[in-house]
């Protein structure tokens, strides 16, 4: 008897929630600070924008902050439409169930050179047209697909970390890696509190962690 062994994939990113202001508790003894109000070469707010921007550099690392999104609705005629801000990169897009193919501008104009003004059922997209922040489906939409649903899945910038905003929607096994990031930066501040050495190694670390995360789910872009 031949036995098959296949091996598990890597579970993708769970919705779960880290609260930064439980992430700047850890980061205080490590600043010499028992509290926000201890602290002497840094204020609470500065310590949350180096977990703000740990995270923005997160989003354009890997593929932790993964969305689906179906706020836009086609219409007839039209294959251009505008992507949510915080969009980095589509992932996949669908129409009513199909699954469109992502496609180059080169590779529409070599088998369609009047790709722009086609008009059909749409199978493919393109996003390299005008930029990242838009997207194309091809053709643009008949009458039979428009007023139907463009499904996305999307990698996004997470919202703003901030003291009245705490918390982040990712995976809780992420959280050290926000501690080593703003540890980095707060250690890599020009003071007298200064530790250039401490600080490239905390941001050594935060770069392995980018590392195994990009193998787990993938490049952001």
């Amino acid at each position: 008897m031949l036995t098959l062994i296949f091996a598990p994939q890597p579970p993708g990113p769970q919705p779960e929630f880290i609260n930064m202001g439980l992430v700047l508790q850890d980061l205080y003894p490590a600043l010499n600070a028992g509290g926000a109000a201890d602290l002497v070469f840094w204020t609470q707010a500065e310590l949350y924008e180096y977990v703000d921007e740990a995270a923005e550099r997160l989003a354009r690392t890997c593929g932790v902050f993964v969305q689906r999104n179906t706020t836009i609705v086609t219409e007839v005629d039209l294959g251009a439409y505008s992507l949510p801000p915080t969009q980095i990169a589509t992932i996949q897009a669908d129409l009513a169930g199909l699954v469109l193919e992502p496609r180059t501008v080169a590779e529409l104009e070599a088998f369609d050179s009047s790709w722009p003004n086609t008009v059909g059922p749409p199978v493919s997209f393109v996003q390299n047209v005008q930029g990242l922040a838009g997207i194309v489906v091809y053709p643009a939409c008949d009458s039979n697909n428009g007023g139907k649903t463009l499904g996305l899945v999307l990698t996004v910038f997470p919202p703003t970390i901030s003291l009245t905003a705490a918390t982040l929607n990712a995976p809780t096994c992420v959280r050290e890696y926000f501690t080593f990031r703003a540890l980095e930066a707060a250690r890599g501040k020009q003071s007298k509190a200064e530790m250039p050495d401490v600080a490239a190694w905390m941001g050594k670390q935060a770069g392995m962690l980018e590392q195994v995360m990009t193998e787990l789910w993938g490049a952001a872009q």
